[in-house]
Parts: structure tokens; sequence; C-alpha cells
């Protein structure tokens, strides 16, 4: 469960603390699960007013693999789409 106003990833077994821009980012992917969201998306929604270089989401997705324990080669969670952006690829039901 994310819970957005304390910035934390809980599970059964633990408790993440994330930072705002990984809590804007992880909401704007599983709110549009199973739809690409392009990198411009992403940029616009974590850093709003700010000039970033697409480098900023590529460190961004990957901490983002590191706490869910993702593996970008075989996604559970966030699976790159070439030259789009990103896609979460598990399904909340």
């Amino acid at each position: 469960m994310l819970d957005k106003t304390t910035c934390r990833l809980i599970s059964r077994t633990e408790t993440l603390e994330l930072e705002h821009k990984q809590v804007v980012a992880l909401t704007l992917l599983s709110d549009n699960a199973g739809n690409v969201v392009k990198k411009s998306d992403i940029l616009d929604a974590v850093w709003p007013d700010t000039v970033v270089s697409e480098d900023a989401i590529y460190v961004l997705i990957n901490s983002l693999r590191n706490i869910l324990k993702d593996n970008a080669r075989k996604p559970k969670y966030i699976k790159t789409i070439s030259g789009k952006g990103y896609l979460w690829a598990l399904l909340i039901k």
C-alpha cells in the first residue's frame, strides 16, 4: 500500500520511506496501469516548472525499481517502452 501523505510504501513485511518525487512518479504510473506514461508527462508531474534532463527520469525509475526489487530486464512492475516512456505492468484489482 502506498501512503501518499506520509510517503511510505507499506507491505506485509516492511515499511519503506520514499521521497516525494518517487511517490508522485509511482502514483502516476499506477494510476495509468496498462498504459504508457510518456517521459514528458513524468517530467511535468515530478518536476513542474523545473528544467531537468531525461537522465533524471532514468535515475528516478531506477530508484523505484530498486525499492520494488524489480528487474528492468524482466520487469514485474515497471516496463520501459523504448522511445516512449514507462508502463506500470501490474494491474491493480
